[in-house]
């Protein structure tokens, strides 16, 4: 009977008055703990989450406190004393503090903490580079083994062209190598031909030729135009962060130019940032930040006790409740009501077009010059 006495005794405060000082670093956005989340300022949100368990706190243990407030959480002077709420428990001008602060090891020599209450996490919000900007699209909507059918379809119909050409009735070839490779060639990329087929069982060939290529083509027309739009999974971690060349960074919402936590960011982007431009965003945790818990006075009577309490909250879910309440929701792509058109076609995206293309005018000149060569060389012998 005496322990159970002892212990209620510890648990009660009988209506005694403790003092408590919270964190408002915008005070130009607060207008007391009766906010709601869409009207509470984002930098201000863990003051407004932990406030309403420290009402439950002096509920639990029957005690009333009388709010104060300061502007920073406290930062050490260097010379053992500090600013803000830590510099306050230090001086013992109040009991508790009414918002949780980052368990840094220097705040530790001025304070103390009771329990976790909150995770916070620190990330890097960012859109994935376009595909086309890291690889050739232009071979990516085939897989090698398609291309590889491709390669041996072209040198299929070749070769029984050129056997057909070769053997025909009257032992005159009607065409040369290179005009049945530029036949083939030309069928594949949905091209024609101005040469002149005089065989029936060639003109059987090329017109399964053309058919076999029409049905190619739709499949690779078809995917090439989704590969335009896409985007790459090339960046999982803040390595392939820091390693890729192809990502530019960019501040969207002024004038909060500065790194921002994760539920801040999300509250921020939610108000300001349209639908489309919610689309598309990845996240990468950049690293794990100390746990914020509720600091009291160095060697405090009550800290076991609230430590106690605040874990009962977290055990019977009453704690989630209150951080849930002013958590943005995680950002999402609602499709009906983004843009349907497409993004316009980009130079990038057609790069390997145009070194295609100057590969192949360097290479024609190159031929050209070797053509004049020679006919100069002939026309002189």
């Amino acid at each position: 009977m005496e322990i159970d006495n002892l212990i209620r005794s510890r648990t009660n405060f009988r209506g005694i008055e403790l003092k408590a000082t919270t964190v408002i670093t915008d005070f130009d956005n607060f207008f007391g703990f009766d906010q709601t989340p869409n009207t509470a300022t984002g930098f201000d949100v863990y003051t407004h989450m932990h406030y309403p368990m420290v009402q439950l706190l002096a509920y639990q243990l029957n005690f009333k406190f009388n709010i104060s407030f300061t502007n920073d959480y406290g930062w050490s002077y260097g010379n053992g004393s500090f600013s803000g709420l830590t510099g306050v428990l230090q001086r013992e001008e109040s009991d508790l503090g009414a918002v949780g602060t980052i368990m840094r090891v220097d705040r530790m020599t001025a304070v103390d903490y009771t329990v976790g209450t909150i995770s916070l996490e620190n990330n890097i919000l960012f859109r994935q580079p376009k595909l086309s900007s890291i690889k050739n699209i232009h071979i990516q909507p085939f897989r090698n083994e398609v291309w590889l059918i491709i390669l041996f379809l072209f040198v299929g119909f070749v070769t029984i062209i050129i056997l057909m050409n070769r053997f025909k009735a009257n032992g005159k070839k009607s065409l040369t190598i290179l005009d049945i490779i530029e036949l083939v060639l030309g069928a594949i990329c949905q091209q024609g031909t101005v040469n002149v087929l005089n065989m029936i069982s060639i003109k059987v060939v090329v017109i399964v030729l053309f058919l076999t290529s029409l049905f190619i083509f739709n499949a690779y027309s078809a995917k090439i135009v989704s590969l335009f739009q896409s985007t790459s999974v090339t960046i999982k971690n803040i390595n392939d962060f820091a390693n890729e060349k192809s990502v530019t960074m960019s501040i969207q919402i002024s004038p909060y130019a500065k790194p921002l936590k994760k539920n801040i960011a999300h509250q921020l982007i939610n108000r300001k940032w349209l639908e489309a431009e919610k689309c598309g965003l990845s996240e990468i945790q950049i690293f794990q930040l100390p746990t914020l818990a509720i600091p009291v006075i160095k060697k405090s009577g009550h800290r076991d006790v609230f430590k106690q309490k605040l874990i009962q909250q977290q055990e019977v879910g009453i704690r989630k409740r209150f951080i849930e309440r002013w958590t943005p929701p995680k950002l999402t792509c609602d499709s009906m009501k983004i843009n349907k058109n497409y993004v316009s076609v980009s130079v990038k995206e057609i790069y390997p077009t145009l070194k295609l293309f100057s590969y192949g005018i360097l290479l024609s000149f190159v031929v050209f010059t070797f053509e004049l060569a020679s006919d100069y060389f002939f026309d002189n012998n």
